[in-house]
């Protein structure tokens, strides 16, 4: 297995505490991944996204190179994560 390690920049500023708050939604939660743009766009529901650390916020997406999402998200290289509730 291969793993793929980013730096990401964050475009705004994300307190710890925010970051912690929006982590406790977290625990077992399912989410979506979306990437892309205009009409090159993917999403997938995942249950694999973990907080790595509070400084900087930094997430952990496990996502299958198999996935009919993965060149997608390997060719922008950004994501955004969207945290479902009940």
């Amino acid at each position: 297995m291969n793993s793929a390690v980013r730096n990401i920049r964050i475009a705004r500023d994300v307190s710890s505490g925010g970051f912690r708050g929006a982590m406790r939604h977290l625990a077992g939660g399912v989410s979506v991944i979306t990437a892309g743009r205009g009409k090159d766009i993917t999403g997938m529901t995942v249950t694999s996204v973990s907080s790595l650390s509070v400084g900087p916020p930094t997430l952990v997406v496990s996502i299958n190179r198999g996935s009919s999402s993965w060149p997608l998200l390997k060719r922008h290289g950004v994501f955004g994560v969207n945290i479902l509730t009940a």
